[in-house]
């Protein structure tokens, strides 16, 4: 992702609104904002999450869970505390929206269009729980 005209300043990550993006000199930083805070693009730093309505529009289905994302079948929101984390499976994997974890399509099922609020209802599985998927699926 460029840094949009001008070429400095604090702009919103487009694909998780717990980051920004802070452009100096045509070059690009992705930082955190700190815990319970979500970037503000109107204010053009991190503010208290409640107060942060992210540009996105991708809301969490339950507070807590992995679940599929409403668009891509190849990413997912890791749901914490209502803030969705999206995050990306790796390169030709699915999520899995009935396991939890990332697969092959053909497993997978995905249909975009997202998950219609269904998912894991909160009992997702935890990275840990995940990285041991993807390890047992890809044999490493």
């Amino acid at each position: 992702m460029k840094c949009p005209p001008p070429t400095s300043g604090f702009f919103p990550d487009k694909n998780n609104c717990a980051y920004f993006l802070q452009c100096t000199s045509n070059k690009r930083y992705r930082t955190r904002c700190p815990g319970g805070t979500l970037f503000d693009e109107h204010i053009k730093r991190c503010n208290h999450k409640e107060f942060v309505t992210c540009w996105s529009k991708i809301k969490c289905p339950h507070p807590m869970g992995l679940f599929s994302h409403p668009h891509d079948c190849g990413k997912y929101l890791n749901c914490f505390a209502n803030i969705p984390y999206v995050q990306s499976c790796p390169a030709g994997l699915h999520f899995n929206m009935a396991m939890g974890y990332c697969d092959f399509p053909s497993n997978a099922m995905c249909a975009t269009g997202g998950n219609k609020g269904h998912g894991n209802k909160g009992h997702g599985k935890t990275h840990k729980k995940l990285l041991f998927d993807l390890k047992t699926l890809f044999g490493i």
